[in-house]
């Protein structure tokens, strides 16, 4: 039997959805990736979260509203050019990023704290407080989000970042891999998903000696359970976005029933929402709409990465 597939028709169904709901960097990224948009439309709406001194703000992650530069927005914007094909606008704006991100290195950390302390004074989700008593939000409770995918990009872009960038980099590498090596509990799987963007930016022997944990990492955080895939959980396409990502030995089974999951959803609903249990307050309304875009386009990308779209 055929595979499901999302039909020309749904997708003009869908593109709808893009044109009147989303945000215009999401708006154009899906013009790109489905409409034969240009690159650098998605440069100029990106442009609009980049900071004069090179970071990225202004709620390009929508859950805080901080406009100041963060690591953490930093490296979503370092994702988005990542996904872009080359370009002088796409050089130029990583290069950009190079004097916020040493500026924001913490030498102790051997990487980076998410965000600033001046998040609480905008409005944010409560997983984005910065808390005065430990100098940082629960998220920088696990190291890898985000400082192990802006080491990625450090390093697929090695030309493109200032010489005092250079310095810090081996020991980030050091500090990634111990980090994942000596972890006996994984509290978190968006940690995983930045080493999953460091693996294959990694030596060969790097990546062999963290594989293994990766692997076991995967095993004990994905969701397999497709009752549970409405809720805010790790599904096995998070992990593998694409045919062409290590599989860490994880079975073919469960990405393909997850592609039919995220098929059948979007004839049902006609995009994705956010599956967190979280009511925003009124100066956070247009944040769930914004989450959408998000989603929709990714989970968009995830199935034509593995053909599930007629064209």
């Amino acid at each position: 039997m055929s595979p499901k597939k999302i039909s020309p028709d749904k997708m003009e169904e869908i593109s709808h959805f893009f044109f009147n709901s989303a945000r215009e960097i999401e708006k154009a990224q899906f013009k790109f990736t489905f409409l034969n948009g240009s690159a650098n439309s998605v440069c100029k709406a990106l442009e609009q979260y980049q900071n004069a001194d090179g970071g990225f703000g202004h709620g390009l992650e929508p859950d805080f509203r901080l406009p100041l530069s963060s690591p953490m927005a930093t490296s979503i914007g370092l994702r988005i050019l990542d996904s872009l094909p080359e370009s002088p606008k796409k050089r130029e704006m990583i290069s950009k990023t190079s004097d916020f991100l040493f500026d924001s290195y913490n030498p102790a950390r051997k990487g980076w704290f998410a965000i600033r302390s001046e998040v609480n004074n905008y409005p944010h989700a409560p997983w984005w407080k910065y808390d005065p008593d430990i100098n940082m939000t629960i998220i920088d409770k696990n190291w890898g989000n985000p400082s192990a995918e802006i080491l990625a990009y450090l390093l697929k872009y090695k030309t493109l970042i200032s010489p005092n960038m250079h310095k810090i980099i081996p020991d980030c590498v050091e500090k990634a891999i111990n980090n994942i090596v000596n972890k006996v509990e994984f509290g978190s799987e968006n940690e995983i998903f930045c080493y999953l963007h460091l693996f294959p930016i990694l030596d060969v022997e790097d990546q062999e000696t963290i594989r293994a944990k990766l692997s076991l990492a995967i095993n004990k955080l994905v969701i397999l359970d497709d009752s549970q895939w409405n809720r805010y959980v790790p599904q096995p396409l998070e992990f593998f976005p694409s045919p062409s990502n290590e599989r860490f030995s994880f079975p073919e089974e469960h990405i393909s029933h997850n592609l039919d999951f995220l098929i059948e959803k979007l004839y049902k609903f006609g995009h994705f929402s956010p599956t967190w249990n979280f009511d925003y307050p009124s100066d956070m309304k247009s944040v769930p709409d914004e989450w959408s875009g998000q989603l929709t386009l990714k989970y968009l990308k995830i199935l034509k990465n593995y053909g599930r779209i007629e064209f």
